[in-house]
């Protein structure tokens, strides 16, 4: 894995914050994380606590425990299921996550979901963020902080399918709630392009804990948090664009409703 990727971790922290301050050993984090790519490569790279690779982030806070949410046809798929499993991933559901956090565990969630691959295209950076709530419910329901997570360099990691197979794409993304992935690389098979990673992880975004844990919470507060995630989320990509080589790009936000 480390052949094909040179990753550069960094901590976003400005002149009066430092990142040492940025996590509590008495808090559960949920890291939102985009964009998908067609594969997830860099979040699992970073965020699963049993691959037997240096990891920045565990290294300056070893009191985080965090747990990687995969979809759930991932785990319905032979040998991929018993990878997962084997790097403590779980599935990416609302009951699943819940039980996670209440251990004691932070999670990272990649937001885009599956329609974050068929969106994935290289040169364009795009999140599938707009009504996107449920990570911000959980939030919510349980007290944890948001944290935003950029992965730059994730959408160039492969070729994407030409234009011509977008409707069959689609089709099985609506009907088995699968991104078919069709690519290619330098590398042939399903071995990504060997470019540079670089993640950004941004300050947490403060939540407050609920009166009930696990209860329902407002839709205007979800409104209101969801804003606040979104807008943080466009700060950290333009703020580190130019300094990964990607000066000239915008992030383009997605309708999750309407991805494509």
């Amino acid at each position: 894995m480390e052949t094909h990727f040179d990753i550069n971790y960094l901590e976003d922290n400005d002149e009066n914050d430092m990142h040492k301050d940025f996590f509590s050993p008495d808090r559960t984090y949920i890291f939102a994380i985009h964009p998908h790519g067609l594969f997830a490569w860099g979040n699992v790279i970073c965020y699963c606590n049993n691959l037997g690779i240096r990891n920045p982030l565990l290294e300056d806070f070893p009191f985080l425990d965090i747990c990687m949410g995969v979809a759930t046809v991932v785990l319905q798929v032979p040998i991929m299921r018993e990878l997962c499993l084997g790097l403590g991933c779980r599935e990416v559901s609302r009951p699943t996550m819940t039980r996670a956090l209440r251990e004691g565990h932070s999670i990272a969630l990649n937001v885009c979901g599956e329609a974050g691959a068929l969106v994935a295209k290289p040169g364009f950076d795009n999140a599938v963020l707009e009504n996107r709530m449920g990570f911000v419910r959980l939030a919510l329901s349980t007290g944890s902080p948001l944290v935003p997570v950029y992965v730059f360099g994730l959408v160039d990691s492969y070729e994407t399918s030409p234009s011509w197979l977008r409707p069959i794409q689609r089709f099985f993304h609506k009907k088995l709630r699968w991104a078919l992935p069709v690519f290619y690389s330098e590398n042939f098979l399903w071995l990504p392009d060997q470019n540079k990673l670089d993640i950004v992880i941004g300050k947490p975004i403060d939540v407050p804990r609920p009166s009930e844990w696990g209860a329902k919470p407002d839709p205007q507060a979800v409104r209101e948090l969801h804003a606040a995630c979104t807008e943080a989320l466009k700060h950290l990509f333009d703020k580190h664009k130019g300094r990964f080589g990607f000066k000239d790009r915008t992030l383009k936000i997605v309708d999750a409703k309407k991805p494509y």
